[in-house]
């Protein structure tokens, strides 16, 4: 897996903690005997939290397609998945089906009852550009020590970010866009040790296999409560501390397969609890510290969501041989496009296919030459053409056309009988 470059890395981090100050972030990522009285500025965010017992999972939120009644499929974001709430902003009673989308960049959103221990599942940027975890006992202070010019690093209290001679080196700042004060880098902490595996402390697993995440646009937030905010565009934002799972870009989630979400064992509360998932994610309800399994969410099987020639078409235009698609709801595997076959007459015919670079759900096709004219292709796309985790559609599908005659082309020189009118 592709791990983001250093200066991706500084963006996307940036963008995320634009509104907060460096205390406030920090106070709610490190433990310790600061946790307490430094948790976050807002005194309402500890309200209907439960610290007691182990952190339950109160809701998984994924942008979700849901069919209505009508048999329309809906894009709709940040819908429940997992668990419930009073309040009607996340309910859609007209919804049939709700599995998540597999195309674009999936965000899923898991909304926890307490606060869990944040250096469990972030790091800090040293300014060598190296990561490190943050120590139990750290203070705001001392990543204030830390964050300025290297010559004055020796006002470090605690050992944060150490360079190859053993001495502190610093914490990575970037600046706001638009000025203010330089914030620090985080990023998600990767718990497998091998370099081409990313394997962050919470992972989507779908079909048994864990799905792809982006380890600097996934964060751990640990603001909120579960009262709904005011403005329905940041509801989704107040519902608790939360962890954001976003896929890589361009890779989206495995088709038509069961998912549910798994904590890495070291991720904890303040008491060293794993998180659980009790039955509906009602506090009520008892569940086993590292069980999760009661979470489950499908996701959307392939489909092809348009065609530029429709099946059983007719008089399809000669010229239309140059450049016609197939577009799907998922990001396609440009490599199986082999799976992809056409027949003009029965005959096979060779086409170029490609898969677009920047919408990888899009299927190009185009022969060197026009369609032959009142000749009936035959296109069929296979199983074996399928998205980037091996998925394809449940069955072959076949699109039928029929070309137009050839046109009637009369000669610029040719003689024009007169019809046996009396001369002028």
């Amino acid at each position: 897996m592709l791990r983001t470059t250093p200066t991706n890395r500084k963006q996307s981090r940036n963008q995320r903690i634009a509104g907060y100050g460096l205390k406030t972030v920090l106070a709610g990522l490190l433990v310790g005997g600061t946790m307490a009285t430094v948790s976050c500025d807002a005194p309402a965010s500890k309200e209907d939290l439960n610290p007691e017992g182990p952190p339950m999972i109160r809701q998984v939120m994924i942008n979700e397609a849901n069919t209505t009644a009508s048999g329309a499929v809906q894009k709709q974001a940040d819908q429940l998945a997992f668990g419930d709430h009073a309040s009607d902003l996340f309910r859609d009673d007209d919804r049939v089906v709700a599995t998540a989308t597999i195309q674009g960049t999936q965000e899923i959103r898991i909304v926890l009852d307490e606060q869990i221990r944040g250096n469990s599942l972030e790091e800090i940027s040293c300014a060598d550009g190296s990561f490190s975890r943050i120590p139990d006992g750290t203070t705001p202070d001392d990543i204030d020590d830390c964050s300025g010019a290297v010559d004055s690093l020796q006002n470090c209290k605690i050992d944060l970010c150490l360079g190859a001679d053993g001495k502190p080196v610093g914490v990575e700042l970037v600046e706001i866009q638009g000025g203010g004060a330089d914030r620090f880098v985080l990023r998600m902490i990767d718990y497998n040790p091998d370099p081409n595996i990313v394997e962050l402390g919470v992972q989507v697993i779908c079909g048994g296999s864990p799905v792809p995440m982006d380890q600097t646009l996934s964060y751990w937030s640990p603001s909120g409560n579960q009262t709904i905010s005011s403005n329905p565009a940041l509801a989704k934002k107040s519902l608790g501390p939360v962890v954001v799972l976003k896929t890589l870009s361009g890779t989206g989630m495995p088709a038509n397969l069961d998912c549910t979400v798994q904590f890495h064992p070291d991720v904890v509360d303040h008491d060293g609890n794993q998180v659980c998932a009790s039955t509906g994610g009602l506090v009520a309800n008892d569940c086993t510290p590292g069980d999760t399994s009661k979470i489950s969410f499908g996701t959307q099987a392939i489909t092809i969501d348009d065609l530029f020639i429709a099946d059983g078409a007719t008089n399809v235009g000669l010229g239309e041989s140059s450049l016609f698609a197939a577009f799907f709801n998922a990001n396609m595997d440009g490599t199986t496009a082999g799976a992809v076959t056409l027949t003009a007459g029965g005959t096979p015919v060779t086409m170029m296919t490609e898969v677009q670079d920047d919408d990888k759900t899009g299927l190009l096709l185009s022969l060197p030459a026009d369609f032959e004219p009142e000749t009936e292709y035959v296109l069929t796309i296979g199983t074996g053409f399928h998205d980037q985790f091996g998925r394809g559609l449940t069955q072959d599908v076949v699109v039928t056309w029929t070309t137009a005659a050839a046109p009637i082309v009369v000669p610029l020189d040719a003689t024009v009988t007169d019809a046996g009118l009396p001369d002028a």
